[in-house]
């Protein structure tokens, strides 16, 4: 038997990331190859904890490509039906 959330833990098709400056570096880059070597994976999604800014990583058939969110903006999560916006992230935050 397989658990109801088994796809979520080994097949995830969103994945989100907290950018810090610490970290930046790595997730912007030796994280990039990692993750979007994941089959299941759809939208990698990096938000940084300073400002209101994201970077959206979205899978185009067997490339990817990248939009950049700054201020304002919708985040379309189509594995997942829905959209994401910046107020959204931050609300509370900044």
């Amino acid at each position: 038997n397989v658990p109801d959330d088994a796809l979520y833990a080994e097949a995830p098709c969103l994945l989100v990331e907290v950018l810090s400056r610490g970290t930046a570096h790595t997730e912007r880059h030796a994280k990039y190859a990692v993750y979007t070597a994941l089959p299941s994976l759809q939208t990698y999604l990096i938000v940084d904890q300073y400002e209101r800014r994201g970077y959206a990583y979205a899978r185009e058939g067997a490339s990817w490509t990248l939009t950049e969110y700054v201020g304002e903006g919708v985040i379309p999560l189509p594995c997942l039906g829905l959209e994401l916006s910046l107020g959204e992230i931050y609300a509370g935050v900044l």
